[in-house]
């Protein structure tokens, strides 16, 4: 981990789950904490250009016929958070 800290929080900054191990292995192994930070910067900062491309190049293909679902989006998402916190609430209720 010393020697390929880059590639390996590269790496975990992509792969679903690996993040957290894999900062945790820093900090065991004694990374330095200026080195962490930093590539830790660098690979949010990729990570954030990479998601920001895909989804404008999507938005590009879509078009402007689907600008008007993006609302029906959100209310249908607010929409399922409110009814688990309900289901939340009564299954602590029942409890």
């Amino acid at each position: 981990l010393q020697k390929h800290t880059v590639l390996t929080l590269f790496g975990a900054r992509f792969l679903p789950l690996a993040r957290v191990p894999a900062y945790v292995a820093c900090g065991f192994f004694k990374v330095p904490y200026w080195k962490f930070c930093l590539v830790i910067f660098i690979t949010a900062f990729c990570y954030t250009v990479v998601i920001f491309a895909i989804c404008h190049f999507i938005g590009e293909a879509m078009g402007e016929q689907y600008l008007w679902m993006l609302p029906v989006i959100a209310i249908v998402l607010i929409g399922c958070a409110i009814v688990f916190q309900i289901l939340k609430q009564q299954r602590a209720a029942k409890d």
